[in-house]
């Protein structure tokens, strides 16, 4: 069955094949998004990366592409973060995954510095590594300094870390200065990655990417700095930018 375009879809593949630079595509669930973008990547000429939300999606992708017969070399799909984890790998090698990375250093630094069970380090790390996790989506050491306090406040505030939790509330200032303590140390940690690295290390650690001649992303909304960082890193000079999104979801 041929792909038959509405006007909007038509104005994007004409853009595609004649325009320049990069665009914006608002489309919401049901409009045919990723019918059309796969419409676009004969239009390309090759060299895209299409960059899915999730695994089960990326997948899909994959299987059209193939049943299209389009080989890895002109398009190939996946998520940011296996993009992200593949660079990593050919940099670092294979590392362990775990998600329970950051719990892991901060058990390593109790260990290390013999710390009482009263310490902040130990009453409040859930918070802790919620503040790292935060931080590495925010890619600080990427976007400004890992020591920057007003960055650390920046997102305590708008994710609210400390809500009520008013022991958490009175040692504000001690828990983030332990949680850029423990942030340093993770980044220290090549051997082992947890989800937010698989994004946030490749570009804090400029790993090499293969520069892609087109990026399309999908549900670019959802999109954090450090995922914007990483297409940025991937995206060739000359390169052009399809997000992909929905400004009401």
């Amino acid at each position: 069955m041929s792909f038959i375009a509405s006007p909007q879809q038509a104005a994007f593949l004409d853009w595609v094949s004649n325009g320049s630079g990069s665009c914006i595509v608002e489309a919401v669930a049901g409009a045919g998004k990723t019918t059309t973008l796969l419409e676009a990547v004969d239009r390309t000429g090759g060299g895209v990366a299409i960059l899915a939300y999730n695994k089960k999606i990326a997948d899909e992708i994959k299987g059209k592409l193939a049943a299209r017969g389009v080989d890895w070399k002109t398009a190939e799909a996946g998520t940011v973060h296996s993009f992200g984890l593949r660079a990593f790998s050919k940099m670092f090698g294979k590392p362990e995954i775990s998600d329970r990375k950051t719990a892991k250093i901060i058990e390593r630094m109790i260990a290390k510095q013999s710390l009482p069970a009263a310490h902040p380090l130990i009453v409040f790390s859930a918070p802790i590594a919620a503040l790292v996790s935060f931080a590495k989506q925010r890619a600080l050491g990427v976007i400004g300094n890992i020591r920057d306090e007003k960055r650390w406040w920046d997102i305590v505030e708008h994710f609210d870390v400390f809500r009520n939790n008013e022991d958490a509330q009175a040692m504000a200032a001690e828990i983030v200065s332990l949680s850029m303590s423990v942030l340093e140390a993770s980044n220290a940690e090549t051997k082992l990655i947890d989800f937010d690295d698989m994004v946030y290390l490749p570009v804090l650690l400029k790993c090499r990417f293969w520069g892609y001649r087109w990026i399309f992303v999908d549900e670019a909304q959802d999109t954090t700095p450090a995922r914007r960082a990483l297409v940025k890193a991937m995206l060739r000079r000359d390169g052009r930018l399809v997000a992909v999104g929905d400004r009401h979801q």
